[in-house]
């Protein structure tokens, strides 16, 4: 069920960021907008990983936050600062987080890169 309603997620998601991509680099909403305290290696053998968002100023009521895990859409845009990524292959990715106005981007990130370690499945 869990993987139904996750598939049904990410089919309602666009295809690629590209296609809502702008930002405005010369009057950006926030002062800081990053990705904290993501190791540059961990160990997460279900796939999970936690996401800690750190903005400044605080989100504006019109604003939400959405996730790009390989410069992909992740997450449905929300307020909240704390995500799970779940089920993530293990490798090298690259995560960044979007401020976006309804399908408009505000502001994005600079990537930040992980490598995930996963025991091996039999």
């Amino acid at each position: 069920m869990r993987i139904y309603l996750f598939c049904l997620m990410l089919a309602s998601l666009p295809a690629s960021a590209e296609s809502h991509r702008h930002v405005d680099a010369t009057d950006p909403a926030y002062s800081v907008l990053e990705i904290r305290n993501l190791p540059t290696t961990l160990r997460a053998n279900n796939g999970r990983v936690s996401v800690d968002i750190k903005l400044h100023p605080a989100l504006r009521p019109e604003h939400r936050l959405r996730l790009l895990l390989d410069g992909r859409p992740y997450t449905r845009p929300s307020e909240r600062t704390h995500l799970s990524l779940v089920d993530v292959d293990r490798g090298r990715h690259s995560l960044e987080v979007q401020v976006l106005e309804g399908e408009q981007v505000v502001q994005q990130s600079e990537p930040e890169v992980f490598h995930l370690q996963r025991a091996r499945r039999r």
